[in-house]
């Protein structure tokens, strides 16, 4: 069926090919191959999220965490996707609560191949003497803002935020 759509191969009919009409599908096609190319809807391509997010959130914690037992903290965090080739993308996470140093953290992560506004993100395991979480997040973009939930759990660490890219 796809072939006889095709301005590239010849019509299925009895209607002998002419040179004006060999130039006329060689034309469409291209026409149609730089349209294709340059629409993200028929590309295939992701959404390009490069850049720095910024946002706060409250951080609930296990009534077992060994630092924060059963609390809820404040906390500011920046999230910086540093690199992104098609659905994958690499990121440097830093938080911090009140005027503390900047913990940094770094991960990984993925858009949803068919969902392709939604993403999950995992962090790299620090050091255990470092009392940090490990943890992923998962979310999606939508209208300019990336909304993730935050799950760590090793030691029950769980959060909403959602993110604005930073001008």
């Amino acid at each position: 069926m796809l072939r006889a759509f095709s301005p590239f191969f010849p019509s299925t009919s009895s209607t002998p090919s002419t040179p004006s009409r060999l130039k006329a599908r060689v034309t469409a096609g291209a026409t149609a191959l730089l349209i294709a190319a340059g629409s993200p809807a028929l590309a295939d391509t992701f959404r390009d999220v490069t850049g720095t997010w910024e946002g706060t959130y409250k951080a609930a914690f296990s009534k077992s965490h060994p630092r924060y037992p059963d609390q809820m903290l404040d906390t500011e965090v920046e999230l910086e996707i540093y690199r992104q080739e098609e659905n994958l993308i690499w990121v440097e996470k830093r938080w911090r609560r009140g005027t503390s140093e900047w913990v940094v953290e770094y991960g990984t992560g993925s858009f949803n191949l068919d969902e392709r506004d939604e993403l999950v993100i995992v962090e790299e395991s620090p050091p255990p003497q470092d009392w940090i979480n490990t943890g992923f997040l998962i979310g999606e973009y939508d209208d300019g803002e990336l909304h993730l939930v935050y799950a760590g759990p090793g030691d029950g660490v769980s959060y909403a935020v959602s993110l604005k890219r930073k001008r």
